[in-house]
């Protein structure tokens, strides 16, 4: 018996051909099977898929799961009220290694068929590679949270479901005689919605407290395809304690345009706040690796927290990529989505604009100190000046600019101004971003005293760095001076910085 109590499957043998035959018993008393489309019992597309994978697995001697459906076309409906008796032939051909093969599959009723399928198949073993849970937050999506679920266990068994505060049929589903019980699916409910980023956290620190070391999150309005999470797994073998998003295909097929323009503004920022271009930062089919990341905080708790848990992963360091993954969107008068474009979209550019400050006053400037090292900077001239097809006046000009905008007074905005100025100069922008960089930390002192010292003397005023007084008179005096001298010891520096370059350059870089 299957393990939802669905249907029986037993071995026949193999044909002619050499393909392994199965007969399949449905078991007309399932409530699954009473309950999907009442007064018309149809067998569920999953449910068709799940045979042909026990049926496999009853081939290999242990549990196995699809990698990918290569192929997959359901051509004809069983009514399992009138048809109870299935017929299954499977074709396995070994894959590249242990474990792993190419199937073709059939099931048939009356000879007739009704699912054909290709794809490829992995000994479940091989996933144990990678210890890890699936983590399903949901709200109001009974429609197909099911199924979702369902798909997820074809490839593991560990889940977590967060049900945050839903007030549809989600937790009756959830408490269902389908789900519940079932080994390594755990349920978590909030008493109230709070946010997908409260379901998260809830979800990591249970995921943290049961020892496992990565949680792969997959969305429960059936956007993503379960087969897909080899591909997530297997990017995470490859590439352990990256961050991997799930990069979806923009455009698709039903694909909302206002996700698009989402995605795409998202993607800006997060270059901006880390300096990794991604294709996709909103996805929420990922994988995180729970133990790199440690005890994941955040101050947002709605859509907004996969955003900045990205951003915090990069700013500690951690790995993260996208991978190209296939994803369904329903037509739009079937698609349930929870998105709240005015609020929602208020929240994530109020979030951005924090992250943007931090990262312009604290992240950046910390992150090219970090980069000074022997190594680095070999690479960087070698690059960049030596090996560089660009001439030494570009060149000059490029340190020059990059100076001026680093002492100038757009505190915040030096480094992005920095960069727009060298595009429409069409200047070097590597050069232009690490020479504005004087103003880290350790050199703020020196440039504000410059600033105040070249004010007072085109001023012609006592220097005013720590006013006399504490007045509105004299803090306007002194921003007066700062500013004015701010801008004209940004001139010289700009202009002493492009002629020493140029010059040396002159001097010592050979002739390409």
């Amino acid at each position: 018996m299957s393990k939802m109590n669905l249907y029986t499957i037993e071995s026949k043998g193999t044909d002619a051909n050499g393909c392994s035959l199965f007969e399949i018993t449905v078991n007309r008393e399932s409530e699954i099977f009473n309950g999907h489309f009442p007064g018309q019992p149809v067998l569920p597309g999953v449910c068709s898929i799940e045979m042909i994978r026990e049926s496999l697995s009853l081939m290999a001697g242990s549990d196995v799961h699809l990698c990918k459906i290569l192929q997959c076309k359901f051509t004809g409906m069983v009514n399992p009220m009138q048809e109870s008796l299935l017929n299954a032939v499977i074709s396995l051909k070994p894959g590249s290694s242990d474990g792993e093969g190419e199937v073709v599959a059939e099931i048939l009723s009356k000879g007739r068929s009704i699912l054909k399928l290709k794809g490829t198949i992995a000994n479940k073993r091989r996933s144990k590679k990678l210890n890890y849970i699936v983590l399903i937050p949901t709200y109001n999506n009974a429609a197909t949270l099911e199924e979702v679920i369902n798909g997820v266990r074809g490839v593991c068994e560990d889940i977590v479901v967060v049900n945050d505060g839903s007030t549809d049929s989600t937790a009756e589903i959830l408490s269902g005689r389908s789900l519940a019980g079932l080994k390594g699916l755990t349920v978590i409910t909030h008493k109230k919605n709070l946010g997908k980023g409260a379901a998260l956290k809830t979800g990591f620190s249970f995921a943290a407290e049961s020892g496992f070391d990565y949680v792969l999150t997959i969305d429960s309005d059936g956007q993503h395809f379960a087969s897909e999470i080899d591909t997530l797994i297997d990017a995470a073998i490859r590439e352990p304690d990256t961050l991997w998003v799930g990069s979806r295909e923009l455009g698709c097929k039903n694909m909302p345009g206002k996700n698009t323009f989402a995605n795409k503004f998202s993607n800006f920022w997060f270059r901006i706040e880390t300096g990794i271009s991604l294709e996709d930062t909103q996805s929420g089919f990922r994988i995180y690796p729970l133990r790199k990341m440690g005890k994941i905080k955040g101050i947002t708790g709605r859509y907004e927290f996969e955003l900045e848990t990205l951003v915090r992963a990069a700013w500690r360091g951690i790995e993260v990529k996208n991978t190209p993954v296939r994803v369904y969107y329903p037509p739009k008068e079937e698609r349930v989505s929870h998105f709240k474009p005015i609020l929602d979209f208020t929240r994530i550019s109020l979030l951005n604009t924090l992250l943007v400050l931090i990262a312009l006053l604290w992240w950046w400037p910390i992150s090219f100190i970090r980069w000074f090292s022997r190594d680095n900077l070999k690479r960087f001239i070698k690059r960049y000046i030596t090996e560089s097809e660009e001439s030494n006046g570009k060149i000059a000009k490029s340190v020059g600019l990059g100076l001026f905008f680093g002492i100038s007074p757009l505190w915040g905005y030096q480094m992005i101004t920095a960069v727009a100025a060298a595009h429409l100069l069409k200047l070097n922008k590597v050069i232009v971003l690490v020479s504005s960089n004087i103003s880290i930390p350790p050199m703020i002192p020196f440039i504000l005293y410059g600033s105040f010292a070249a004010g007072a003397l085109i001023l012609r005023e006592p220097l005013s760095f720590i006013p006399s007084s504490l007045s509105l008179s004299s803090i306007s005096d002194s921003l007066v001076q700062y500013l004015t001298g701010s801008i004209a010891f940004a001139t010289i520096a700009g202009l002493a910085g492009w002629l020493i370059s140029f010059i040396l350059l002159k001097l010592f870089r050979k002739r390409r």
